[in-house]
């Protein structure tokens, strides 16, 4: 397959760079990040546990990714879960900090804080 994306919603910061350097390569390789929470109930049933509050961020890195996040976006939103677009140009303040972050990495600290901050509780 010569056209397409592969978004990559795993927790971490290499997960990007590794699909990159795999067969997919750098400019079909999009990151995104999740903040739906959901539990496995049985095998092939899982429920959603964050009453729909979560969000699916998507960060394309170029035109042609930009069209297909567009595209995922919309078939996300027509099944009601929250998603967002964050382009590469814009920046991204974090929490009130005078430091302002591409939104990649904006959106993959918030992930990491949310997760050093609730999964020990929920574990």
């Amino acid at each position: 397959v010569k056209a397409g994306v592969a978004v990559t919603l795993q927790n971490g910061f290499t997960n990007l760079d590794t699909l990159r350097e795999s067969p997919v390569g750098a400019h079909r390789a999009m990151a995104g990040v999740t903040t739906a929470a959901a539990k496995v109930q049985v095998p092939g049933v899982v429920t959603r546990t964050d009453g729909g509050q979560g969000v699916t961020s998507l960060a394309p890195q170029n035109e042609a990714q930009t069209e297909a996040a567009q595209v995922i976006h919309a078939l996300l939103a027509s099944a009601e879960a929250n998603t967002e677009l964050l382009m590469p140009d814009a920046s991204t303040a974090v929490a009130d900090a005078d430091i302002a972050l591409p939104p990649l990495q904006a959106m993959q600290w918030r992930k990491a804080l949310i997760n050093a901050a609730i999964n020990p509780v929920t574990a």
